[in-house]
């Protein structure tokens, strides 16, 4: 995969990862803990891109971080799900990816819990503004479509 590194100057890149089960055909979220922006809120598991790191990578260890999963390089779809950005200092990248069964997690203090939901379902959560903007921007087609194409491997 071929994708940006993070800029050194101010400016703030950060990255998460939607994950589905191929076993359950539905997504993890994370319900972000009551520090930091956006409290009490569900989306997928993300945060900072470090100096030097890919926008990918960054998602991957945020993803194992704070939720205690490790996802393969190769289970991520090779183009961003989205890039959502709020202001001309803040960009957040999400990335799609896929595992076999919905492992247990361990999640860090930075998030007050996680489930595993489908996509409709996932449209009745308290999201957070740039996950609610993923999901009202994103043809559910490209997703659907994607979660299809895994469901043959």
């Amino acid at each position: 995969m071929r994708f940006i590194t993070a800029r050194a100057e101010p400016y703030m890149q950060a990255a998460g990862v939607l994950v589905y089960s191929l076993h359950t055909k539905r997504f993890l979220v994370g319900k972000r803990g009551l520090h930091g922006d956006s409290p009490n809120v569900w989306a997928p598991f993300g945060g900072k891109v470090e100096v030097g790191e890919t926008v990918c990578d960054a998602a991957l260890r945020e993803l194992y971080e704070e939720a205690g999963l490790a996802v393969l390089p190769s289970s991520v779809q090779s183009e961003p799900l989205y890039v959502w950005q709020p202001n001309p200092d803040f960009v957040f990248t999400t990335f799609l990816a896929w595992v076999g069964a919905e492992p247990e997690l361990t999640i860090n203090e930075e998030s007050s819990g996680y489930q595993w939901v489908t996509l409709e379902d996932m449209r009745m959560l308290d999201l957070h503004p740039g996950f609610r903007d993923l999901l009202n921007s994103v043809e559910l087609e490209d997703i659907h479509a994607f979660t299809l194409s895994k469901d043959v491997l």
